[in-house]
């Protein structure tokens, strides 16, 4: 697994976007009790967080140490150092795994493998991402540009599968069908800027180029939204579940 998100990790406690209440909701419904829940690749906890409001206990997981330092001091969420695909878990220990934006960074066999050791016979694996964002037509065209063009070429191999919504991972689980969901957000441009140095092939080619790509593109971004105007952001969220 790679940790691409230790050296942003301010960044991305401070920008990235949060769940939906229904995307929760939908999860909820498929747990079959709520004792015990993995939140496997967990970063600073944002998921973590709200599974506590509901299941007994969450084991929260990740490789980067930098992540679990912003994560919430929560008395029934235990984090720990760990690859997603060596779970320090007994087995038939959790009703519910979840990875959320994380999947496509793991070794899949691997992990699967501890799935299924510590996935209990009625519990529910889920997998989730969220996709390139939306705002306008205006903001989408110059956005789109400079992810494909400006950084494309600095994104992992992996990102390909949160292009294709992980249906190009496979997924050997009795799978439950899925609605599409989104986030929905009200954004300075500040905030929109601040999301996008969050992006790991940004990251990628400042530490390769020694500059900033958006910084080439803040004057095309700022002719369409000003600074003091607030727009609404859309990111799509897609999910494969089973058991």
């Amino acid at each position: 697994m790679k940790d691409n998100f230790s050296k942003q990790s301010d960044l991305y406690a401070q920008f990235r976007p949060q769940y939906p209440d229904a995307l929760f909701e939908f999860i909820y419904r498929l747990a079959p009790r709520f004792e015990s829940a993995w939140d496997c690749g967990t970063g600073n906890g944002q998921f973590a967080q709200r599974l506590a409001e509901r299941f007994s206990h969450v084991y929260a997981t990740d490789i980067s140490a930098k992540q679990l330092e912003k994560a919430p001091v929560i008395p029934n969420v235990q984090y720990a150092i760990e690859a997603a695909e060596s779970c320090g878990a007994p087995d038939a220990a959790f009703d519910l795994i979840v990875v959320a934006q994380a999947a496509h960074w793991f070794n899949l066999d691997a992990f699967y493998r501890e799935v299924r050791r510590v996935l209990r016979p009625d519990g529910v694996l889920v997998l989730l991402g969220y996709s390139l964002l939306r705002v306008d037509t205006e903001t989408d065209v110059i956005l789109d540009t400079f992810y494909r063009d400006k950084i494309g070429p600095y994104w992992d191999a992996e990102r390909k599968h949160v292009d294709a919504h992980y249906q190009s991972f496979a997924f050997p689980f009795r799978e439950i069908e899925t609605p599409l969901f989104w986030m929905e957000f009200e954004w300075t441009f500040a905030h929109f800027i601040g999301y996008l140095n969050t992006w790991s092939a940004v990251q990628h080619y400042i530490r390769q180029n020694g500059e900033n790509p958006v910084d080439d593109y803040l004057s095309e971004f700022s002719g369409v939204w000003s600074e003091n105007k607030v727009k609404t952001v859309r990111f799509p969220i897609f999910l494969r579940a089973g058991t």
